[in-house]
């Protein structure tokens, strides 16, 4: 069949998903590292990050790369002039459906797109095809992808689900809801930045307040930007150069 899209050609784990790729990079950390640190707030002017769990550690420089918004909550003390800008940001949650099927009724496609208005998802990605160990032989998964904007983030799963069943119905890439034999849902509450007229001026001024109190926001989330998981692993990789050779 004829390739479509810009990325018909990928690597992709043999084994365990793409978690093994952050598997594989922290085999490779000779610094310690601390999981499950929670950070609570971070003081400006002592430069100093303070997290749930009572610990607190004081920095030189900071590389950020939670979402944004919710940077944005924990600096203290913040000018109301920043806090403005902070409070300007807008984004589209998605909602991840992950069914495991005992059947999948398209074997050739790894990815589509849905962009007419009849289908409440935007993409379903039959990964099975891609990486056959993520599903029991003869049987696949499919994850499908819903994006929520600010007026429809009330839905309630039961609803989305419901529609979400219907239309890969409609599609024929289900034949009805007893094939489902596994599923589990997953929010992202900051799937995508939405950008608004004057957003680009909005975000460089955030960052460039952040940069002078020694912050480097780093990554799709912290840099409100669209970006691939390549394009995060090539600025991970730079960064973490020049902090290095600092």
């Amino acid at each position: 069949p004829r390739s479509l899209g810009y990325n018909t050609r990928f690597y992709y784990p043999c084994r365990g998903g793409i978690q093994q790729v952050a598997l594989a990079l922290q085999e490779r950390l000779t610094g310690p590292v601390r999981l499950e640190y929670e950070a609570e707030r971070i003081d400006l002017k002592e430069q100093r990050v303070h997290f749930i769990n009572g610990e607190n550690f004081r920095y030189h420089q900071l590389l950020a790369t939670i979402p944004l918004p919710e940077l944005g909550k924990l600096l203290q003390p913040l000018p109301a002039r920043i806090q403005w800008l902070f409070d300007q940001l807008q984004w589209v949650a998605v909602c991840s459906f992950h069914f495991g099927v005992r059947d999948v009724k398209e074997r050739q496609k790894h990815w589509v797109y849905f962009a007419e208005p009849e289908f409440p998802f935007y993409r379903v990605v039959l990964s099975s095809n891609y990486a056959p160990h993520l599903a029991p032989r003869g049987k696949g998964t499919l994850q499908i992808e819903v994006s929520l904007p600010a007026a429809e983030r009330r839905r309630s799963l039961k609803d989305l689900r419901s529609s979400v069943i219907r239309g890969l119905i409609k599609t024929g890439l289900l034949d009805d809801e007893s094939q489902i034999e596994v599923e589990q849902i997953h929010t992202v509450r900051y799937g995508y930045a939405v950008f608004t007229p004057g957003c680009q001026q909005l975000v460089k001024t955030i960052i460039a307040f952040l940069a002078e109190r020694s912050i480097r926001v780093v990554g799709r989330y912290a840099s409100w930007e669209y970006m691939s998981l390549e394009d995060c692993l090539l600025v991970g990789q730079e960064v973490a150069g020049q902090v290095n050779a600092y």
